[in-house]
């Protein structure tokens, strides 16, 4: 981050080599309603489950309020993990969720225009999560990533970047 400025008045910052791009603000308001809704299924529903089945109600509860936890410990992690940009790499970061690591040389290009069944394609990495991407990379070589336990890989990353301009001009340079 550069000294002097606030989160909120730059949405690209750079840090000797690299160059950050955070998605946080095009991503997490959604996810943020999300987490709204949680807090009041947890006291409506689980205050009227608690009439029938107080046991099942406690147990909800105790999940719900880890979940919670976790989808605050994600959202905030989000704006902690922006993507980066190097003279070699890209790093691709869906908060501490997902991360995954292209070479520049691998990148084929990235698309302007795409349909919603290209996105819907088994080989499409969609880091947007709710919101609509706005930008989508392709790649030359399948990379392989690490999205909780599972390895998959992908040819397409389809992601929402809150300034979109900004990454194009640094990709190019």
């Amino acid at each position: 981050m550069i000294r002097g400025q606030r989160d909120s008045e730059i949405s690209a910052s750079r840090n000797d080599d690299h160059q950050f791009f955070h998605y946080h603000r095009s991503v997490a308001p959604m996810m943020w309603v999300l987490l709204v809704l949680s807090f009041i299924e947890l006291f409506v529903v689980h205050f009227l489950i608690s009439f029938f089945y107080p046991t099942a109600a406690i147990i909800i509860s105790i999940i719900t309020v880890i979940s919670i936890g976790w989808l605050i410990r994600f959202l905030l992690s989000m704006k902690k993990l922006p993507v980066r940009l190097g003279p070699e790499q890209l790093v691709l970061c869906l908060g501490n969720t997902v991360k995954i690591v292209v070479d520049r040389d691998n990148i084929a290009g990235t698309r302007d225009s795409w349909s919603d069944e290209s996105l819907k394609k088994d080989k499409v990495l969609r880091l947007s999560l709710l919101a609509y991407p706005n930008l989508v990379l392709d790649l030359k070589e399948p990379v392989t990533y690490t999205h909780f336990w599972k390895k998959r890989s992908t040819m397409s990353i389809a992601h929402r970047l809150d300034d979109i301009d900004a990454f194009h001009r640094a990709l190019k340079s």
